[in-house]
C-alpha cells in the first residue's frame, strides 16, 4: 500500500517536473497563454529552439490559414531588401521618393488613379480613408466609393455609403480559417452563396455532433448600393463592376459555362447576366451610366466566390477601403500573387497604402525583430504583384493603456512605430508616422479627455468620426507636402527608380532619397 503511493508520488512530481521544464515551449505555441501569461527561462536544451525575447512578444502566426503554402512567398528576403546609401536618420526617415511613381499619376488628368488603402480596425467602417478620399477627389477629380465587399463586419457604421444585404452569405476573412478552400480576393475576403442548417438526425437538435448539414432551398442573396450626400465623390455611382472568382481551384482554367448569374437593378432598368469564369478574377460590367442605387441577386452554385463590387468613374482618384479587424498585418500574406496580380491587371494601382500595428501592441513588448521580418515580407509579397507601384506604410496611432493607475501611452506603441519605420527604409518606401502626427506620448489620453468635442473612443484605441477625419487631414498633410516637393522638383529620383509612364511599368529597381 504505502508503496503504491510512493510510486504514484514519484510519478506525480516526475510529471510536475517535466511540466515546468516544457512548459517555455508550450508558452511560445499557444497564443492564449502568451497573451495572458509570462514565461521564464528554460533549461537550455529547451531554450535553444525557442526565439528568446526580453518581456512578451506578441503572436506572429495569429493566422493560420490552410493555403498558406500557395498563397504565401518563399523568395529571398535578401534578393529584394534595398540599401539605401546616405541615409538619414531612422527618426527622419519618410520614404517620400517612394511615391514619386504616384506623383506622376496625379498629374494624369485624362485617366483613373487608383489608391489602395489597407488597415486594421483604425480603418474599420471607412474612419480615415474617406478623409483621404475626399480630399483627394476634391483637388484630383474623380467620383464613387470605389471597391466594396458584399458584406461588411461594420454593418450601418459606414457614413461614405449606404449598404445592406441579405444576411445568409457565408464570408471568409482574414483571422478565420480557410475551410472552405477558396481565394481570398483583394480585400482578403471572400463571399459564397452557402447558408447551412444543421439538424440533428436523432432529436433535432442543432448543437449535437452528430447532425447533418442541409443547404435551405430558394434562398434569396442580394447586395444593394446607395451613395450618400455626405461626401462629393461618393454622391453618384458613376459606373460599377462587378468581381467574382471561379468554382475550382485549379491554376489553369478552360473556358466554361455559364455557373450561374447575377440581376442588376438599378431603379430604372433590370438586367440579368451571366457568370462566365476564364481566369481567376473575373468581372462583369454591371452599368457604364450613373445611378443612384444598384440592388444584385445573385443565383450561383454555393462554391463560386464572390468578391465585390467597384463603383468608380473612368477618371480622376478611386481610394479603396480594405479593413482587417485583428490583422497584425502580415496577414496580407495570404492573399495569393496570382490573385493580386489579376487583380491589378483589373484595377491598375497607383499607390498602395499599409496601416497596421495596433493590435501587435503590449506593454511588455520589446522585441519587434519577428515583426519586422514579417511586415517586410508582406512588403516584398506586394512589390511582386504590383511593380512600380507606390507603396506607403502608416503606423498606428497612440493607444492608452493603465500604468500605476492612470491611463498612459502603452509603451509598445512608440517601439511598433519605429519597428514598421525601419521596415519602410529597408524597403523602400514610403513611412509616414500617425502616432507623432496626433502629438506622440499621452496624445490618446489628451484627444478622449481633454480634447473638446472628443476625438477618439473610451476605449483609448480607436477614432470617433471626428478624431478620425482629423487623422486624414494628417495623412493628406504628409502626401500633399511630398507631392508639391515633387512639383516643385526639390523631390527626385535617381538612377534606376522605377516609373510609371504611359500605363507601362518599367522593369528598372531602384531608390531614390528625399
Amino acid at each position: 500500500m504505502l508503496s503504491n503511493q510512493f510510486i504514484s508520488a514519484l510519478l506525480t512530481l516526475i510529471l510536475a517536473g517535466l511540466l515546468l521544464l516544457a512548459y517555455p515551449v508550450i508558452h511560445s505555441n499557444i497564443p492564449f497563454l502568451k497573451k495572458h501569461f509570462k514565461s521564464y527561462q528554460g533549461i537550455p536544451f529547451l531554450a535553444s529552439g525557442m526565439n528568446q525575447t526580453s518581456g512578451v512578444q506578441a503572436d506572429s502566426t495569429l493566422y493560420a490559414d490552410s493555403l498558406a503554402a500557395i498563397q504565401g512567398t518563399t523568395d529571398s528576403l535578401e534578393a529584394y531588401t534595398y540599401q539605401i546609401p546616405n541615409l538619414v536618420g531612422l527618426k527622419d526617415y519618410s520614404g517620400t521618393f517612394a511615391l514619386i511613381n504616384f506623383f506622376e499619376s496625379l498629374k494624369g488628368k485624362d485617366r483613373q488613379i487608383r489608391v489602395a488603402y489597407y488597415g486594421d480596425s483604425s480603418i474599420e467602417g471607412d474612419l480615415i480613408s474617406q478623409t483621404v478620399r475626399d480630399s483627394l477627389q476634391k483637388r484630383f477629380g474623380g467620383a464613387g466609393i470605389g471597391f466594396m465587399p458584399i458584406k461588411a463586419r461594420t454593418k450601418g457604421f459606414r457614413r461614405s455609403i449606404r449598404h445592406s444585404y441579405s444576411d445568409n452569405w457565408y464570408h471568409n476573412y482574414i483571422g478565420r480559417k480557410n475551410s472552405k478552400q477558396k481565394r481570398r480576393g483583394i480585400s482578403g475576403d471572400y463571399f459564397l452563396t452557402y447558408s447551412e442548417i444543421q439538424i440533428d438526425t436523432i432529436k433535432g437538435d442543432s448543437l449535437r455532433p452528430d447532425s447533418i448539414v442541409i443547404i435551405p432551398p430558394d434562398q434569396s442573396y442580394w447586395v444593394s448600393y446607395r451613395p450618400v450626400k455626405r461626401f462629393t465623390g461618393p454622391r453618384v455611382i458613376p459606373s460599377a463592376r462587378l468581381f467574382y472568382g471561379s468554382p475550382d481551384f485549379n491554376d489553369s482554367l478552360a473556358i466554361k459555362g455559364p455557373v450561374g448569374q447575377v440581376r442588376l437593378n438599378t431603379g430604372e432598368a433590370v438586367d440579368t447576366f451571366p457568370l462566365q469564369y476564364t481566369q481567376l478574377v473575373n468581372e462583369i460590367r454591371l452599368s457604364d451610366t450613373i445611378t443612384d442605387m444598384i440592388r444584385l441577386h445573385f443565383d450561383t452554385p454555393p462554391d463560386l466566390p464572390v468578391y465585390g463590387v467597384s463603383m468608380e468613374s473612368k477618371e480622376g482618384v478611386i481610394l479603396d477601403n480594405f479593413s482587417s479587424r485583428g490583422n497584425l498585418g502580415p496577414g496580407l500574406n495570404y492573399i495569393s500573387q496570382a490573385v493580386l496580380q489579376e487583380f491589378q491587371s483589373l484595377l491598375d494601382y497607383d499607390l498602395i497604402i499599409l496601416q497596421f500595428g495596433l493590435n501587435v501592441t503590449h506593454p511588455e513588448l520589446t522585441d519587434l525583430s519577428w515583426y519586422e521580418r514579417d511586415m517586410e515580407k508582406v512588403i516584398h509579397h506586394y512589390r511582386q504583384a504590383f511593380p512600380g507601384t507606390s507603396l506607403l506604410i502608416i503606423g498606428p496611432p497612440d493607444k492608452a493603456t493603465k500604468l500605476g493607475g492612470q491611463m498612459r501611452t502603452d509603451p509598445s506603441v512608440p517601439r511598433i512605430n519605429n519597428a514598421l519605420q525601419r521596415v519602410a527604409m529597408n524597403t523602400g518606401v514610403g513611412f509616414f508616422s500617425l502616432y507623432e502626427a496626433m502629438g506622440g506620448e499621452g496624445s490618446m489620453v489628451e484627444w478622449v479627455e481633454k480634447k473638446r468635442p472628443r476625438l477618439a473612443n473610451f476605449d483609448y484605441t480607436h477614432f470617433n468620426f471626428k478624431g478620425a477625419a482629423i487623422a486624414g487631414n494628417y495623412v493628406m498633410d504628409y502626401l500633399m507636402s511630398a507631392f508639391e516637393a515633387y512639383e516643385t522638383g526639390d523631390l527626385k529620383p535617381v538612377e534606376g527608380v522605377k516609373t510609371k509612364g504611359d500605363g507601362r511599368r518599367a522593369k528598372d529597381e531602384g531608390v531614390s532619397m528625399n
